[in-house]
């Protein structure tokens, strides 16, 4: 099973996804799909769920995964040892 983690890859290569979703990079989506699972995870705040929110309305909807993080966000994580 591939999986793929994707934190702000599609956010980083297309206007902002909240305002223009149906302008996101097709060959970025299409190479995305070819996993079987897609792991999504932004900042635990609200402009970063909402983001998420968008990104995942981009993707196949029967492989995208919500990660959510019990702090404000992955870097947070690493630094706090977890």
């Amino acid at each position: 099973m591939r999986l793929i983690f994707l934190i702000v890859l599609l956010a980083s290569c297309a206007p902002p996804l909240s305002q223009q979703p149906a302008e996101v990079n097709s060959e970025l989506v299409s190479y995305i799909d070819q996993f079987e699972e897609i792991y999504v995870g932004l900042d635990n705040d609200e402009a970063g769920k909402k983001a998420m929110e968008a990104v995942a309305k981009v993707l196949p909807a029967n492989k995208v995964k919500l990660v959510t993080w019990t702090l404000k966000d992955p870097h947070k994580m690493l630094e706090d040892g977890r």
